[in-house]
């Protein structure tokens, strides 16, 4: 099962231009997920003109989403039907530097924790005498890093120095992507 949804974080003061046209639009509907992306642009003989283009998702998230309705309305879904048919589940977040992924996976702060803290804490009061085999990785930059790694040196907070070794990423004889020596770890949630 794949579903595919998207998260608009806010916008930083250089990205607003103030004026009447809002960079994006979200439309969420019963049966419609939808972003309008509005683009100033001009026509050759420098009229201005708005271009919008827009793109449809299973679930659209505005930059006022907490981190906790984001993981009930669409992490919940797909780990408690992937649970109950014993599959493996992929939690996988894509997006540019500075997009907001490690703000909603990994976020350490009480009053917002990530998807992850979130998840532990599902697994605990759904499964309380059970465990899941975890593994976390980055791709920056067509580098692998392992996540469950601990860095060489405490990571500064808007630095994308990793300080940790990259992994190697392979392909098997069966044609299949391995990645040797990524950590693997089993958590109980008692």
């Amino acid at each position: 099962m794949l579903r595919v949804g998207i998260r608009v974080r806010p916008f930083l003061e250089t990205e607003c231009k103030h004026n009447d046209i809002p960079p994006i639009t979200i439309s969420n509907s019963q049966s419609s997920h939808c972003i309008e992306v509005n683009q100033e642009k001009s026509k050759s003989d420098l009229t201005p003109i708005v271009l919008n283009k827009k793109y449809y998702f299973h679930h659209i998230y505005s930059e006022n989403t907490t981190n906790q309705k984001l993981f009930e309305d669409f992490y919940l879904h797909t780990l408690n039907k992937s649970s109950h048919d014993h599959k493996n589940v992929c939690l996988f977040n894509f997006g540019y530097t500075g997009s907001g992924k490690t703000f909603t996976m990994l976020n350490t702060d009480p009053k917002q924790p990530g998807i992850i803290t979130h998840l532990f804490q599902w697994l605990k009061k759904t499964y309380p005498s059970s465990s899941i085999k975890i593994c976390a990785y980055e791709i920056y930059q067509n580098l692998v890093y392992d996540l469950l790694t601990p860095p060489r040196q405490k990571i500064d907070l808007y630095s994308h120095n990793q300080q940790r070794d990259s992994i190697p990423l392979l392909e098997n004889q069966a044609q299949k992507f391995c990645l040797p020596g990524l950590i693997s770890k089993n958590l109980i949630s008692n």
